[in-house]
């Protein structure tokens, strides 16, 4: 039922106001704190899990009055998700509670200076046809839960049940389930929550593309013994694309010219042609793939990075989305994109302003930032973009600031 473990898709974060709607950068409105409730994937194939991830961004709160202990209720929409796979009985405890394998502590929450027990799922009102999890984590003396930069602090799965289709669907905080705690144990009333929406059904396209590059109808040239790396790319009706590469069945129409190794991993074994292919359910991605020689013109040639994109989603949300200006140690850089309440920011920009290397992790599918894998990401127009909030994530050490006024990201970081 894990098999999306390692999907890499977009990620939607939804915070309460467009000003507001910042997951890594201070909430605009003074003392006010986000029980942040996030996904890293917006579409979900039925039969696959939903990644969600818990955290509680907030403004420049005093020393004395961070959150310290917290108790948050999900509810999310029984008819669509199930916890099947997921849990363990505990004879001490009594209970049903996630296993260890399906939820952690997110960095820097995993050093031992914060303990959370392992969320367990709850029926709160049988006839409403929602289900809870229940979620209880704390920080010991002066370690807060509460974090002006946004990082989340849990990260758990939920199954989307195998007979869904076609459905648009909300995970929300039970607030009136959730409680905050300061470190003298006094609850914390001033705060509110956000909901990772998610569309549950089968992709309407797939296409198979070279790494994290769009789509194109030009065939995919390989030499003679080399291994590449491709993934298969889902369209979904709302517009998201998300990869599949892990829970598709690649094969080659000719396996003596273009062998598959792997998911998504082929290799070049004699000259020709073969066409490709990536299946999911009924749903079959193909592309021609050409093993030939290089001439010596063409080894020295410099790289062409310019692609052919035959495919772009008539709902390419990038095209309509917000701009704002991005500074990078004071240097500007490209803008940044506002989708679906999260910020987003041109990952090549940002490393080649903090002069770190941006490049591709083959076996995990994903780009990389000074070598680090840069997991939740979004792929527009041919341009990876990271979320603002996941620079800390990545970067240990950087502070992203929001200028609500200006309607600036400022992104600092000191090697």
């Amino acid at each position: 039922m894990l098999t999306l473990k390692k999907t890499i898709v977009a990620v939607l974060f939804i915070l309460m106001s467009t000003v507001s709607a910042v997951g890594t950068v201070v909430a605009s409105e003074p003392n006010t704190v986000y029980v942040d409730l996030s996904n890293s994937s917006t579409s979900v194939i039925p039969g696959q899990s939903a990644s969600l991830e818990v955290g509680i961004p907030s403004a420049a709160l005093p020393d004395t009055k961070g959150i310290q202990a917290a108790k948050i209720t999900l509810s999310y929409d029984e008819n669509v998700f199930t916890t099947d796979g997921l849990l363990r009985y505990d004879d001490a405890l009594g209970k049903y509670i996630w296993r260890d394998d399906c939820f952690t502590l997110i960095r820097p929450y995993d050093n031992g200076n914060y303990r959370i027990e392992n969320p367990y799922p709850t029926d709160l009102n049988p006839s409403d046809n929602k289900k809870e999890i229940v979620i209880y984590v704390s920080g010991n003396k002066d370690k807060w839960l509460s974090s002006d930069s946004g990082v989340p602090f849990v990260h758990l799965f939920l199954n989307a049940k195998e007979t869904v289709s076609d459905s648009n669907t909300s995970i929300t905080v039970r607030m009136e389930n959730t409680e905050l705690q300061d470190q003298d144990g006094n609850d914390y009333k001033n705060y509110t929550s956000t909901s990772a929406k998610i569309y549950v059904g089968l992709p309407r396209k797939i296409d198979i593309v070279r790494g994290t590059l769009p789509p194109s109808s030009q065939a995919i040239s390989m030499e003679l013994n080399q291994g590449m790396e491709v993934n298969a790319l889902a369209l979904f009706a709302n517009g998201d694309t998300t990869y599949v590469t892990e829970i598709a069945k690649w094969e080659s129409s000719n396996p003596d010219v273009v062998a598959v190794k792997a998911y998504g991993s082929i290799s070049g074994v004699s000259y020709g042609k073969a066409i490709l292919t990536a299946t999911v359910g009924s749903l079959v991605g193909s592309h021609e793939v050409v093993v030939g020689s290089r001439t010596e013109k063409e080894k020295y040639a410099q790289p062409d990075f310019n692609v052919s994109v035959t495919y772009v989603p008539s709902s390419d949300i990038s095209q309509k989305a917000p701009r704002f200006p991005v500074f990078v140690n004071g240097k500007s850089a490209e803008e940044g994109l506002l989708v679906d309440g999260s910020m987003y920011v041109p990952l090549s920009s940002v490393g080649r302003l903090l002069m770190l290397p941006v490049g591709y992790d083959s076996s995990k599918k994903v780009p990389t930032l000074a070598g680090r894998a840069v997991s939740q990401f979004k792929v527009f127009a041919g341009t990876s973009y990271i979320k603002a909030r996941d620079i800390p994530v990545v970067l240990p050490g950087a502070k992203t600031y929001w200028d609500t006024k200006n309607k600036i990201l400022s992104i600092e970081y000191l090697i």
